[in-house]
């Protein structure tokens, strides 16, 4: 009877030994739960502050951007081309003569691809600079042939066709500017004023001459410096919200050389979009 008190005691003192293990065991896996989720997060709140970093630097860089000199020269323009006497009127016909054009299809296309800034303030008044192409394309009022004599001098042969479609004389120049412009923020946008001056090379010149004959439609093409002034430069002036603006652009050198064409000064007025 007493032994088996004592083997009841030993299972008894085994259980509760048993029992205290698994507590301690329990309370130990506790304890690496309560430190993995202490770890998990520490960690989560290194990646909230770290986005919460990365997002304050892109707050930082977007508002520096915002407030930083930016000028509005780069883009594509679009004008209206007409032409001064050197008495500084619109040129008549007369004065024209063969290189009268129909004012209201006598066009101007610009794009200026690349711009360089100089500020001289942080977000407000600064120079700028760049690089781009523009196309003149005159549209000649008269049915002729347009040719460069021996001595430089431009005639016109009259074509005889009574069915003329188009008569242009396009001509491309590379452009360089260089503009002082004023801006200032308003809402979420920045409105400006700049003006300056412009030199010019002049590139590739055509006479595209489009007409029919007999229901049938032709195009002739002639190719030819035309006595053009090769170099130009002038002033010019823009004013603008956002990526939309008016611009007014003057040449101080005519189309022709001296002598050997009409004396005629280019002038454009027209509107600038897009912002690169």
């Amino acid at each position: 009877m007493l032994i088996k008190k004592l083997e009841q005691q030993k299972e008894l003192l085994n259980l509760n030994t048993k029992k205290k293990y698994a507590f301690e065991y329990g309370i130990q896996e506790i304890e690496k739960g309560i430190e993995e989720i202490e770890k998990g997060l520490g960690e989560m709140d290194d990646e909230l502050k770290t986005i919460d970093s990365e997002r304050e630097d892109k707050r930082e860089k977007k508002e520096n951007r915002k407030s930083r000199f930016n000028a509005h020269l780069s883009g594509f323009d679009f004008g209206i081309l007409n032409f001064l006497n050197n008495r500084n009127t619109f040129i008549s016909e007369e004065d024209a003569g063969i290189i009268a054009v129909i004012p209201e299809k006598t066009f101007s296309y610009g794009l200026n691809l690349f711009e360089f800034n100089i500020p001289i303030t942080k977000n407000s008044l600064g120079f700028a600079t760049g690089a781009g192409i523009e196309w003149n394309s005159l549209n000649l009022s008269e049915n002729v042939n347009l040719y460069k004599a021996s001595d430089g001098v431009i005639v016109a042969l009259e074509t005889g066709i009574t069915d003329v479609k188009r008569n242009k004389l396009n001509v491309t120049y590379i452009t360089i500017p260089l503009v002082l412009e004023f801006q200032t923020p308003v809402k979420n946008k920045k409105l400006y004023v700049s003006a300056g001056a412009f030199g010019g090379i002049r590139g590739r010149s055509k006479q595209k001459l489009v007409y029919e004959v007999g229901g049938v439609k032709y195009k002739d093409k002639t190719k030819d410096d035309f006595s053009l002034s090769p170099f130009r430069y002038g002033l010019t002036a823009r004013v603008g919200y956002g990526d939309v603006g008016i611009f007014a652009e003057y040449s101080l050198v005519p189309l022709f050389k001296d002598g050997k064409g009409p004396e005629m000064y280019p002038i454009m007025i027209g509107v600038r979009l897009v912002d690169f």
